[in-house]
């Protein structure tokens, strides 16, 4: 049994009411058929493994908070780290359905970075960043445990991280501050059904490698209902802490519902980094989701 399908079974007794595992869909073809099952009466839960993208995926198989758990997006970016970053210097530069407003709602509440779609972009952001606080960390869009960064201490090492030397970055990238002795938390919201439930947690950090961003775990608190039902004293990485990251992540929610309306994300996970940057300087802020 894969990781997909043990998940897919606690969501399934978690829902109750005679939910069980269906099948596990590989292709388009199977696609069509559970579509075809779900039209005939058949309800369908959907759990992806991955975020579905696609411009009318959601209308096509009739999702809704009700019946998915998981992420639906309109655009590839929409399901990355740069969803979260303003543009470097408002670049025209941009994938199609860059929402401006967005990135500049969350980038009050983010660490200091940029996405960025080609190389001019990414040389002046880094340079920027790189004269400001000392050093930077470059990450791809599509990384995660740590794979795909690299940590940037002259706008030379960019050719290390990136050796293709084309001026467009199809796939984008982005550029932040890169900060020392950090914490790492986290604020998840989970709508499953009619189940809500809201979690915080501080992650362990991987001491193998101090310039890999990678967790090898993490203590919870968790609660069914909204925020504010949380007793924050409990939480893992303290009271006074547990406030300041409930509250950004909270934040960090209510832009993401007011701009992106069309996005369905019934787990929505905002991690939170707490560190000193190279001059001294502390900094406190959305790093990814």
């Amino acid at each position: 049994m894969t990781r997909q399908e043990s998940y897919a079974r606690a969501l399934a007794e978690l829902l109750g009411a005679g939910s069980r595992v269906g099948r596990v869909v590989r292709s388009d073809r199977e696609l069509e058929q559970v579509v075809r099952e779900a039209v005939d009466g058949a309800p369908i839960y959907w759990f992806p493994h991955m975020t579905l993208i696609g411009p009318r995926v959601i209308e096509s198989l009739g999702l809704c908070c009700e019946n998915f758990y998981g992420g639906a997006v309109s655009h590839s970016h929409e399901a990355t780290k740069l969803l979260f970053r303003p543009l470097w210097n408002d670049s025209e530069v941009r994938p199609a359905g860059w929402n401006e407003y967005f990135s500049a709602a969350v980038a009050k509440h983010a660490i200091p970075g940029h996405a960025v779609f080609r190389r001019k972009d990414l040389i002046e952001a880094t340079t920027a960043i790189l004269d400001r606080f000392g050093r930077a960390r470059l990450k791809l869009p599509t990384g995660s445990d740590g794979d795909g960064q690299f940590v940037i201490r002259s706008p030379r090492d960019l050719d290390r991280a990136l050796p293709d030397p084309a001026e467009l970055l199809p796939g984008g990238a982005v550029v932040e501050v890169d900060l020392k002795e950090t914490r790492t938390c986290a604020v998840t919201f989970l709508q499953l059904g009619n189940l809500r439930a809201t979690a915080i947690g501080e992650h362990h950090r991987d001491t193998n490698n101090p310039e890999v961003q990678h967790q090898s775990g993490a203590d919870y608190l968790t609660s069914l209902g909204p925020p504010e039902a949380m007793k924050l004293e409990a939480a893992p990485m303290g009271e006074s802490l547990g406030r300041s990251v409930m509250e950004l992540g909270t934040t960090l929610d209510q832009a993401l519902r007011l701009h992106l309306p069309q996005l369905l994300v019934t787990r929505r996970n905002y991690q939170i980094i707490d560190g000193v940057d190279q001059r001294g300087r502390h900094h406190r802020g959305m790093l990814e989701q």
